[in-house]
C-alpha cells in the first residue's frame, strides 16, 4: 500500500464519501423568511425590535370570506363558526375579525354583530355600524361590504414551513367545517400559508421531476455512450461530487434554504460536464490502443489543467457573492464555490480511478455514434464551412450580441409574495382578492417613538401620529392606514374627553398593544399594500421616508420610521438581485483575466468574451420579451449559464492550443479541435436539455422560468462555442494561417525543384 498511490487515492475517496454521508444526514431544511431577509444593516435589526414590541407580521394567516350578502344570517353564522373553531385551534395565538370588534353604548361595550338569527332590520343596523366604525372600514370590511378578513396570528417566533404546516392544515379543516352547507367562500393566504404551499409544491416536484430528470439524463447517456460501464462511471462520479458538497454543508452546520437548495443541482450540472469531457478523452485513448491505466493517465495529463481552470473560473463566479451585503447571499456564494471545488476533486479522482481499473476495460474504446470516424469527418466539414464564412459569422454574432444586450438593459428586478406559488392555488386567488377588496393583504408599519420628555398625553405625540397617518393616506398604492387615533375614535363619547393614557387604561391590553406600547413610548401605524413587488413599491417607500424625515424635523423629541416585512423585502430582495447581478458582471471580468493568464494569451482571453456574453444577453432578452422581471431564480441561472459556457469555452480553447502546437496551420487546429470537442459539447447539451426540459413542466412558475432559461442558455452556449468561437479564432488567426500555408507551399516547391535538379 505504501507504494501504490492509486490505492491511497481510492481509500481517500471512500473515507471522504463516508464522512459526506454522515454530514449530509445532519442537513435540515430552513425556510424561515427572516433568515432569507436577514442582513447586517440597521433596518433589519430595527424590524426585530418592532416584532418584539408589537408581534411579528410574518406569522399572520389571513382568511378572506366572500359572499353576495355578507350581512346575512348564513354568512355571519359561517363567520362566527370559523372564529370559534380558530380560537380552539392549537398553536393559534390570536384571532382578529368582525366578530371581535365592539361598539359602545355609553360605557358598555357590545358586539358590532347582532345575535343570530337576526331580523333584516338588525342586519341592516349592523352593516351601518360596521361601515362607520373607524377600526372596521377598509380593515375588516371591504368598501362594498362583500368581503371580510379573519386574521390569525400563529404562536411562536420565526417559524419554519415544517413547523407551521400542521397548523395550516388545521386552519383549512376549520374553514371546511365552517363552510359546510354555506354559500360563503373562504380563501386562506398570508406569508405562512404561501411558504407552506411553496415547500409542499417543491417537495412534490422533487419527488416527480427529480427522478424523472435523472432518468432522462441516464437514458440519454446510455444512448450516447452505449456501454453501461461508461454511463456508471460518469453518473457515479457526478453524484459523488454532489454528495461531497451536501456533506460539507452538513459538517459546516449550513442548513438548506430556499436559495442554496439549488447548489446540489449546480454541482451535478458542472460535475457532469467535466465527467463527460474526461470520458471522451479516455475513450479516445482506448481507441488508440492504450490499456486502461495508461489511457486514464493520459486523460489526466490532457484534462487536469482545463478541468482545474473551469472549476476555478466557476468558483470565482460564485465566490464573488461572498462580498454581498446579505448573509444568505454570502453563504450561498461560499457554499457554491466550495461545492464546485469538491465536485472537481470527486469527478476527476473518481473518473480516472475507475477508468484505470478493470472497469475501464468495459468502457467502449471504439468510436461510434456522434464521435465515430464518419461523424468526425462530417464535423470537420462543418468546421471547414465555419472557417470559410468566419467573417460573416463573426459580424452576425457581434451584431446579434449588441442587439440582445441593448434589449437586456430594459430588464427590471422585482419580487412578489406569490411569485413562487402555483398559478391556480388558493393562496394566489386569496391575495388577488385581498388586493382588490382591501388594498392588499400585506401591511407596512410606521413606528412613532417619543423621548422621555413626552407622554402619550402630549399634544405633540398625537399630532405626530396624525401627520404620519396623513403621509400614508397620501402615498399611492397604500391603503387604509390604522393607528391609535382610530382606536381612540372608537371609544364611547364619554371617554373621548379623558386624557389618552386614562382612556387606554380601560382598553384590553390585547387590543391596545396592537397600536401603542406605553412602556416603550412607541405607537404603530399600519397600512395595506398590494402584492405588486419591491420594484413597484421601492420608490413609494422612498417618498414616504422623505416625508417622515420632514416630520422628524418638525416634531422635536419624536422620531418616525417606516418598517415592516414588505419594506425590508422590497429593499433587501432587490438588493439581493442587484448583488447577484453585480457579482455576475465582476465574475465575468475576473474569469476573462483568469483565462488570459492561464492560456497565456490576451488574444484568446478577448476571444472568449463574446461566446460567453451571447447566452447571458439572450436569456435577459427572453425575459424582456416575455414581460417577466429579473427574480432570484432567473439570476441564479445566469450564474449557471456563465459557468457552463465558460467551461465549454475553456475546453475548446485548451484543445485549440494543444492542436496548434501539433499543427502548423490554425485552420487545421480549428478543424481538429472542432471534431474532438463538438461531440462532447453536443452530448452534455442533449443531457442538460433533457433534464431541464422535465423541470420546465413544474407547477412552480420560478422553476419553469429557471428550467426554460437554462434550456435557452445551454442552446445558446452550444452555438456560441461551436459556431461563433471557431469563427472568431479563424478571423483572429487568419494571417498566421495564410503564412503557414505559404511556408508549406514553399517547402513543397523547394522539394520539387531539388528533384528536378
Amino acid at each position: 500500500m505504501r507504494g501504490n498511490p492509486r490505492l491511497w487515492a481510492a481509500c481517500a475517496v471512500v473515507t471522504l464519501s463516508l464522512l459526506a454521508l454522515w454530514g449530509a444526514s445532519r442537513l435540515k431544511f430552513d425556510d424561515k423568511l427572516r433568515g432569507v431577509l436577514a442582513s447586517d444593516d440597521a433596518e433589519y435589526a430595527y424590524l426585530q425590535t418592532v416584532f418584539d414590541d408589537f408581534g411579528p407580521d410574518d406569522n399572520d394567516c389571513v382568511f378572506i370570506l366572500r359572499a353576495d350578502d355578507l350581512f346575512s344570517n348564513d354568512a355571519l353564522t359561517t363567520l362566527r363558526e370559523l372564529v370559534a373553531a380558530l380560537h380552539k385551534t392549537e398553536k393559534v395565538a390570536a384571532v382578529q375579525s368582525l366578530a371581535s370588534v365592539v361598539a359602545f353604548d355609553g360605557f358598555t361595550p357590545a358586539p358590532l354583530l347582532p345575535e343570530l338569527p337576526a331580523s333584516e332590520a338588525e342586519l341592516a343596523r349592523a352593516r351601518a355600524r360596521c361601515v362607520a366604525h373607524p377600526l372596521v372600514a377598509g380593515q375588516l370590511l371591504s368598501s362594498d361590504a362583500s368581503a371580510t378578513p379573519v386574521i390569525v396570528r400563529l404562536a411562536g417566533n420565526s417559524l419554519s414551513a415544517l413547523e407551521m404546516a400542521p397548523t395550516i392544515e388545521r386552519l383549512r379543516d376549520a374553514a371546511r367545517r365552517a363552510t359546510d352547507g354555506s354559500a360563503v367562500e373562504i380563501l386562506l393566504t398570508g406569508v405562512p400559508v404561501v411558504r407552506v404551499e411553496i415547500a409542499e409544491t417543491v417537495s412534490r416536484d422533487q419527488l416527480r421531476y427529480g427522478p424523472a430528470g435523472a432518468l432522462v439524463g441516464l437514458v440519454l447517456a446510455i444512448v450516447l455512450f452505449r456501454r453501461p460501464a461508461a454511463v456508471f462511471i460518469i453518473m457515479f462520479a457526478t453524484f459523488l461530487g454532489a454528495l461531497w458538497t451536501l456533506g460539507a454543508m452538513g459538517w459546516a452546520g449550513e442548513n438548506i434554504n430556499a436559495l442554496n437548495n439549488v447548489i446540489s443541482t449546480l454541482v451535478l450540472v458542472i460535475g457532469f460536464s467535466d465527467a463527460v469531457h474526461l470520458m471522451y478523452d479516455f475513450r479516445a485513448g482506448r481507441a488508440r490502443g492504450l490499456a486502461e491505466l495508461p489511457a486514464a493517465t493520459a486523460t489526466l495529463h490532457h484534462l487536469a489543467v482545463p478541468c482545474l481552470l473551469t472549476s476555478l473560473t466557476t468558483a470565482i463566479g460564485f465566490g464573488s457573492l461572498g462580498f454581498a451585503s446579505m448573509r444568505v447571499i454570502r453563504r450561498f456564494g461560499i457554499a457554491a464555490a466550495a461545492g464546485v471545488a469538491l465536485a472537481l476533486i470527486a469527478v476527476v479522482a473518481t473518473t480516472t480511478l475507475l477508468c484505470g481499473t478493470r472497469l475501464g476495460r468495459y468502457v467502449d474504446g471504439s468510436t461510434r455514434g456522434i464521435a465515430d470516424a464518419n461523424a468526425r469527418e462530417k464535423l470537420s466539414s462543418v468546421a471547414d464551412w465555419i472557417v470559410r464564412h468566419a467573417r460573416m459569422i463573426t459580424a452576425v454574432g457581434i451584431l446579434l450580441t449588441i442587439v440582445l444586450t441593448i434589449t437586456a438593459l430594459r430588464i427590471k428586478p422585482n419580487s412578489q409574495l406569490v411569485e413562487s406559488v402555483p398559478i391556480h392555488s388558493e393562496s394566489r386567488r386569496a391575495v388577488e382578492l385581498g388586493d382588490r377588496a382591501f388594498g392588499g393583504v400585506l401591511s407596512i408599519q410606521v413606528v412613532v417613538a417619543w423621548d422621555e420628555s413626552l407622554t402619550i398625553d402630549s399634544p405633540e405625540v398625537l399630532a405626530a401620529i396624525q401627520s404620519t397617518q396623513d403621509v400614508l393616506e397620501r402615498a399611492p398604492l397604500v391603503s387604509y392606514p390604522a393607528s391609535l387615533l382610530g382606536l381612540l375614535d372608537s371609544l364611547p363619547a364619554a371617554m373621548k374627553g379623558m386624557p389618552p393614557s386614562a382612556a387606554l387604561a380601560l382598553v384590553p391590553s390585547a387590543i391596545r398593544n396592537r397600536f401603542v406600547r406605553l412602556d416603550r413610548r412607541r405607537a404603530l401605524i399600519s397600512a395595506h399594500v398590494l402584492d405588486s413587488g419591491g420594484a413597484v413599491y421601492k420608490p413609494i417607500f422612498a417618498d414616504i421616508d422623505r416625508e417622515l424625515a420632514k416630520l422628524n424635523t418638525e416634531h422635536a423629541g419624536i422620531r418616525t420610521r417606516l418598517t415592516g416585512t414588505p419594506v425590508i423585502a422590497a429593499r433587501n430582495l432587490i438588493r439581493m438581485i442587484r448583488d447577484l447581478a453585480i457579482s455576475l458582471a465582476s465574475a465575468a471580468l475576473v474569469i476573462f483575466m483568469v483565462i488570459t493568464i492561464a492560456l497565456r494569451s490576451i488574444r484568446l482571453g478577448l476571444i472568449s468574451l463574446l461566446p460567453n456574453i451571447l447566452p447571458l444577453a439572450l436569456m435577459a432578452a427572453v425575459l424582456v420579451w416575455l414581460g417577466r422581471p429579473l427574480q432570484i431564480a432567473s439570476v441564479i441561472i445566469f450564474s449557471v449559464a456563465l459557468g457552463l459556457a465558460v467551461d465549454d469555452t475553456i475546453h475548446f480553447l485548451s484543445r485549440f492550443q494543444r492542436e496548434l502546437r501539433e499543427r502548423a496551420c490554425p485552420h487545421d487546429a480549428i478543424r481538429g479541435t472542432f471534431s474532438h470537442i463538438a461531440p462532447v459539447l453536443m452530448t452534455t447539451t442533449l443531457v442538460f436539455l433533457g433534464g431541464f426540459g422535465v423541470v420546465a413542466t413544474s407547477d412552480i412558475p420560478p422553476l419553469r422560468v429557471f428550467a426554460g432559461l437554462a434550456c435557452v442558455a445551454i442552446g445558446a452556449a452550444l452555438l456560441g462555442d461551436l459556431l461563433l468561437l471557431p469563427a472568431l479564432l479563424a478571423v483572429c488567426y487568419a494571417r498566421r494561417g495564410q503564412a503557414s500555408r505559404v511556408r508549406v507551399r514553399d517547402r513543397i516547391g523547394g522539394s520539387d525543384l531539388s528533384r528536378k535538379k
